[in-house]
């Protein structure tokens, strides 16, 4: 009986031991999970709380400019009524005088009734239609204003904000002279550069004779430079505009080093062409024939006739042609090439073209002699160079 009573007090105290043991093991474990609760839900939250707040800010902002800009408009607008009321109240005013006077002439002169009758309906027509003229004058001013005042927006905010996937294509002029900041990118190698790096084929080289290629493609190193330019995606991003030469070498850089991660529509611009040193800088191609077979290239700027050649030809109009290119050693060349005042002219018309853009961030494919021009730099085969166009610097050289 003594080992029985022994036995069940020895199983009650394990029994309690087990108890308080799951009782501090569930102690641990709430423990543990509080702390793990307290060490990372409050981040969680404060992160939550500071994104909101950052939402908030943003669309406050957002809200206050778009009502400033409504303010400044409605200003403009009520500036404008102000200055042009009193004119029509001075008119009205004499009106209402000659009116007056037709009235008193009509009753001291009855025998002129019938005339002061005429004058006074004639006098108060001509009022009303001059008054119509003012008020079309005046909501043809408003509107140009408002229109101007639109450009002039859009023109800061081209500059100012964040690039989009879409810009205006026109040539308009900006209401305010902008800095240009231009990305010029070279064309990849060619196979008229593989041909003219090879001894006796180089420029200047005695017996030259030039078998390059007529618009010369792009090698195939040349490609694999290309496709290396993807790597600039945010570069391509940032830009406003891009602009490409409609030579072969550089329509092909384009499309493989730039378009595929550009979201932005390349304007074909003639101007930037290279300066015709042998036959590779020329086209057996229209540019209508080129459009055709590109079409997700923009063309719009293309203003020469359709038999017209796009790059130089000799013209009578530029006086006698005179050969500057090395001659005194039998070198002998395919095509005429361009002369310097010929290619400066270009060039001048070139940066007054950008000038004229509201666009602020260009990107440019082009060659090695525009490139040359602007910069005094010798870009390598898709070397990205850029540069500064000052505002009304169209006719000089930029500033670097």
């Amino acid at each position: 009986m003594g080992a029985s009573a022994s036995t069940i007090a020895t199983v009650v105290s394990t029994h309690r031991e087990i108890n308080q043991s799951i009782d501090d093991f569930n102690g641990a474990v709430e423990k543990h999970e509080r702390n793990i609760f307290d060490g990372y839900c409050p981040e969680v939250i404060a992160k939550a709380q500071r994104k909101k707040q950052l939402e908030e800010t943003y669309r406050e902002k957002l809200r206050v400019r778009q009502e400033r800009k409504s303010k400044i408009l409605e200003q403009f607008i009520y500036n404008q009524r102000q200055q042009t009321n009193p004119v029509i109240e001075a008119i009205m005013g004499r009106a209402a005088e000659s009116q007056c006077r037709s009235s008193t002439k009509q009753s001291k002169e009855s025998d002129r009734h019938v005339i002061c009758s005429m004058d006074s309906t004639m006098a108060a027509r001509s009022v009303q239609s001059l008054f119509r003229l003012l008020i079309c004058l005046l909501v043809a001013s408003t509107l140009d204003c408002i229109a101007k005042a639109l450009a002039l927006h859009q023109t800061i905010t081209m500059g100012l904000s964040q690039p989009q996937n879409q810009r205006p294509t026109d040539v308009v002029s900006s209401p305010i002279a902008l800095p240009k900041t231009i990305f010029a990118i070279r064309h990849g190698l060619s196979t008229a550069n593989e041909y003219m790096r090879k001894p006796g084929n180089q420029w200047g080289d005695p017996d030259f004779n030039d078998k390059t290629d007529i618009d010369a493609p792009l090698s195939e190193v040349g490609r694999r430079q290309a496709r290396l330019l993807l790597n600039n995606k945010e570069l391509f991003e940032s830009v406003d505009l891009v602009l490409v030469s409609p030579l072969r070498r550089c329509l092909q850089t384009y499309l493989e080093g730039v378009q595929p991660v550009c979201a932005k529509k390349a304007i074909v611009l003639p101007l930037l062409r290279e300066r015709v040193y042998t036959q590779s800088d020329t086209s057996s191609f229209s540019l209508q024939e080129l459009s055709r077979q590109h079409p997700s290239l923009d063309f719009s700027e293309v203003l020469i006739h359709e038999n017209e050649p796009w790059h130089y030809t000799p013209s009578a109009l530029d006086g006698e042609y005179e050969e500057w290119r090395p001659n005194d050693a039998q070198q002998t060349y395919a095509v005429p090439g361009e002369p310097e005042h010929i290619f400066e002219r270009r060039m001048n018309e070139l940066g007054h073209w950008l000038q004229q853009r509201p666009e602020t961030r260009i990107l440019i494919v082009s060659h090695w002699g525009v490139i040359r021009h602007f910069t005094n730099k010798e870009a390598g085969n898709c070397q990205v160079v850029h540069f500064q166009l000052e505002a009304g610097s169209e006719n000089a050289k930029p500033k670097l």
